[in-house]
């Protein structure tokens, strides 16, 4: 890895030039007589499939097409993310934190090395399997076939399940124990081939339903999306973990001094949530509940109007606690304390990864604690049949509030807290004027108010999923503009 910067430091090519060709570098370790021979039985596959159909009926060929696309295809990204990191191993590992190439590149360059060649593959299998389809359906029946798929949603389920491979297998890769990382992708892949285990997909929202479209899944394209995040977290996680640890080969005393310096950072930031703006905001949204239970008890507001005043409470004025939080938390990127902010020795993505968690933490803790005490509450003066569960109270909350404070971070580390925060309110003020606007904007997930419009107990969990994946979206994004910015 070492000789890879100096050459192309001696070169003076730029940073494209650089990636590509280390990225061309990498594919020396895909020339395995194990990867290539699985190469040619996937190219195989679907040929044999038609074969046997044609001439033997066997199976359902459209069945047996979609279950190759999802489940067999993507195994090619996970078999190559566990060899291309053989240059990760203990003996080697010096040589490869020590690169003059930032580790981040140095993982970016191998993905593609992965990812790049999978695509050929997974356009291949867009272009044949049409046509094998259709020869082998005429040859059986007599009759013209057509193809039901529309063009790309096969490529992207398979391109979505083969993000999350190369992401288990590269954060295993990187760590030094390629085996591990393959062995875990081996473990979700049979996970989800067992029928048997919905909690897979239940627990992890559907990041890990890798097989939805096999299985007749209903939500497709919210599944692709979900698995398309699970992955760029798990590669998020994995370049933060190895970033902090490639000055040198001394894992734990870096990882006790990283440890160290985010401790005495968080504890600096903790006085930036003392803004009045802040706790104002707070005390000004928690006295909604005083003011409906006031009205109920005088006469003038009904049982039903009052649980949906909660709802609403919940759903629509909590999330602007995470907005002013998210907001506070970096006034310290303007005026007299930028220079202080960017001389702090932690890593941009450290930094905006740190502030988030400042921000949302006790965001998650005064929602936990306010759904308890509404359920308690309601449960003492309406019928249990009308109650809305504490886990939709605290999910709806959360979900619209990591929306509000991704678009918080955005503004402020690309400008300051104001921009950060007017964005924020313009998307808050949207869905309150305009209710259907966001309604079909991303699969629902900006539709932040959906469950106050509807009747309280139909809970929109898919858009909730959704709407929890676009904030740690924005979150990711807000730290690459952080980093740039930096610079």
């Amino acid at each position: 890895m070492r000789g890879y910067g100096r050459r192309d430091q001696a070169c003076g090519g730029s940073g494209l030039h650089r990636f590509v060709r280390l990225t061309i570098m990498q594919t020396l370790f895909l020339r395995d007589w194990v990867l290539m021979g699985f190469t040619l039985v996937l190219i195989a596959w679907p040929i044999i499939e038609a074969f046997l159909h044609a001439w033997a009926g066997l199976g359902n060929l459209l069945s047996l097409m979609i279950q190759y696309v999802e489940m067999i295809l993507p195994l090619w990204a996970l078999v190559a993310s566990g060899l291309i990191w053989k240059d990760a191993d203990y003996l080697h590992r010096p040589l490869l934190l020590s690169s003059s190439q930032n580790i981040a590149f140095v993982l970016a360059c191998k993905l593609a090395a992965v990812l790049i060649p999978f695509l050929g593959l997974v356009l291949l299998a867009e272009w044949e399997l049409p046509r094998l389809y259709r020869w082998a359906i005429e040859i059986c029946w007599g009759t013209t076939a057509t193809w039901p798929f529309a063009p790309g949603l096969l490529s992207s389920r398979a391109m979505s399940v083969a993000i999350v491979f190369a992401a288990l297998g590269t954060a295993g890769g990187i760590s030094g124990f390629a085996w591990v990382g393959v062995t875990a992708g081996a473990v979700v892949w049979l996970l989800n081939v067992i029928r048997g285990v919905p909690w897979l997909k239940a627990e992890s929202g559907g990041a890990f339903d890798l097989f939805a479209l096999s299985r007749g899944g209903q939500y497709v394209p919210a599944a692709t999306l979900s698995s398309f995040i699970a992955g760029a977290v798990i590669v998020a996680v994995t370049v933060i973990i190895a970033s902090s640890t490639q000055p040198g080969n001394h894992l734990l005393s870096d990882a006790i001094g990283s440890l160290g310096r985010l401790y005495r950072f968080i504890r600096r930031q903790l006085p930036l949530l003392r803004n009045p703006g802040l706790v104002w905001t707070i005390l000004g949204i928690f006295s909604i509940p005083l003011v409906l239970l006031i009205l109920y008890e005088t006469g003038r507001l009904p049982e039903r109007l009052l649980i949906r005043g909660f709802c609403a409470f919940h759903e629509q004025w909590l999330p602007l606690v995470a907005l002013m939080a998210g907001g506070t938390v970096w006034m310290d990127k303007e005026g007299l304390h930028a220079s202080i902010l960017a001389s702090w020795p932690i890593r941009p993505v450290l930094i905006a990864a740190t502030k988030w968690v400042i921000a949302f933490t006790p965001v998650a803790f005064l929602t936990c604690a306010s759904s308890t005490i509404s359920a308690a509450l309601l449960g003492r003066l309406a019928a249990e049949e009308l109650l809305p569960p504490v886990a939709c109270l605290v999910s709806r909350s959360l979900a619209g509030g990591s929306v509000l404070l991704g678009l918080a971070t955005v503004g402020a580390a690309a400008y300051g807290s104001w921009p950060g925060l007017l964005l924020g309110a313009g998307i808050w003020i949207l869905n309150a004027v305009a209710p259907g606007m966001f309604a079909d904007t991303l699969g629902g997930a900006l539709d932040l108010f959906a469950w106050s419009r509807t009747g309280y107990l139909v809970f929109p969990g898919v858009k909730t999923r959704l709407a929890f994946a676009v904030g740690v979206s924005l979150q990711l994004i807000a730290a690459a503009i952080f980093k740039i910015a930096s610079k």
